[in-house]
């Protein structure tokens, strides 16, 4: 009869235990890659539909009518039906791979670009979207708020403190078309590129500084006023 004592008792608790949780670790590992893969081909099975704006919507095209495409949209992981007006939309992908263009120039409607214009200055808002971080807009708009709300903490003026550093912020944070953002270098000279990008890229900055600015001069007033000064 082998004595196997506490020791051994113990080593084997914990042997136990590791074979348990490595098992745990690897059920999760496959149960999450088993997730991915399956959002991913649900996701692939669906249409794509590419609006002005540059931003796409998945799901399942219904009608392509005259003022509307009525289409499941996919929502909490779950397709509803919607509406969507057709001057919104530039094309639509669909499961197969063929995509159809639904934009038209028309100057009465405002389109003045060609399908083509209009396709690289889609390119533009796209990448400008996904790839244009606006970090040093950010800390520049909190810093000047900051230091504005800290020193005019305890006065009415400053209420006037975030419209300081929005204006400060947009003059010392220039912005530009990035070549790591670009999808490829030849539109680095595309007018109709630029301008999309140029837009959305705007209207980014504009979002950083006025959350900046405003967060910055309360943090800054709060802190005047806790400190006493």
């Amino acid at each position: 009869m082998v004595n196997i004592g506490k020791a051994g008792l113990t080593s084997k608790k914990r042997t136990n235990f590791l074979y348990l949780a490595r098992t745990m670790n690897q059920n999760f590992f496959v149960f999450f890659i088993g997730l991915f893969v399956f959002s991913t081909q649900a996701l692939s099975q669906e249409d794509t539909l590419t609006l002005l704006s540059g931003r796409q919507i998945s799901g399942k095209v219904k009608a392509i009518e005259d003022n509307i495409v009525k289409m499941d949209v996919r929502l909490h992981h779950a397709l509803k039906p919607a509406e969507i007006e057709r001057y919104r939309v530039f094309s639509i992908k669909y499961t197969e791979g063929k995509e159809q263009i639904i934009y038209k120039r028309d100057s009465l409607a405002g389109h003045d670009y060609t399908p083509e214009e209009m396709q690289r200055k889609i390119f533009g808002e796209q990448d400008a979207r996904e790839n244009h971080n606006m970090v040093m807009p950010l800390v520049v708009s909190t810093a000047l708020g900051a230091a504005g709300g800290y020193y005019f903490g305890e006065d009415f003026v400053v209420v006037g403190v975030p419209f300081v550093s929005m204006l400060g912020s947009a003059l010392l944070t220039p912005q530009w078309v990035r070549k790591k953002a670009v999808r490829d270098q030849k539109f680095l000279k595309d007018h109709d590129y630029k301008s999309g990008y140029k837009r959305v890229r705007k209207a980014k900055k504009a979002k950083q500084i006025v959350w900046g600015s405003i967060a910055g001069t309360v943090l800054g007033a709060v802190f005047k006023i806790t400190k006493g000064d």
